[in-house]
Formats: structure tokens, sequence, C-alpha cells
């Protein structure tokens, strides 16, 4: 096998039966204005929506923002599932 046949695996996938999740983040009042969006892998909508709410916080201290809108879909979630990620309350 060479160089150009090597499969190099995500590297925010872990191994095992992890299922993939969207997550975005977005302005609280104009949802189509967004500030990033990454997939979480998890093995439950519990760990994907803990790893996508520290995913968020840290998106929003990167693009120095305040509050913002994590959107999370995939796994068993119905829909989506939302919450409000607001970065000053991670500073106390």
């Amino acid at each position: 096998m060479n160089d150009e046949d090597e499969i190099w695996a995500d590297e925010n996938q872990s191994a095992g039966a992890d299922e993939a999740y969207d997550a975005m983040l977005v302005d609280v009042d104009d949802h189509t204005n967004s500030y990033g969006a990454d997939i979480i892998f998890a093995s439950s909508d519990a760990e994907a929506k803990a790893k996508a709410r520290e995913w968020a916080s840290a998106e929003c201290e990167m693009v120095g923002i305040e509050r913002a809108l994590l959107v999370l879909t995939g796994g068993t979630i119905t829909g989506s599932y939302s919450v409000l990620i607001d970065a000053s309350e991670s500073d106390q």
C-alpha cells in the first residue's frame, strides 16, 4: 500500500459505534447567520449534546461573540435540539 492508498480517519471521530451529529452555531436573532459548524461523534444523544455545548462555547470564544444558538441534529434526536450558549456565563 502506498501513501495514496491510505485512508485517514476523521480526527474528531472516535473508534467504535459512534454516530455523527451535525452541530451549527447561529446568531440568536438571525438564524441565517452562521458562526460555524462541526460534526460531533458520540455514542448517545446526551453525549452529543455535552460535546456540542463544549464545542459551541469554545467556538463563541474563538469568534469573539457572547451569545449564540447551538443547533444539533442526528442520532435519535427528533427534529433538532437547540440551546442558547452564553459565553459570559462560562467565565464565572
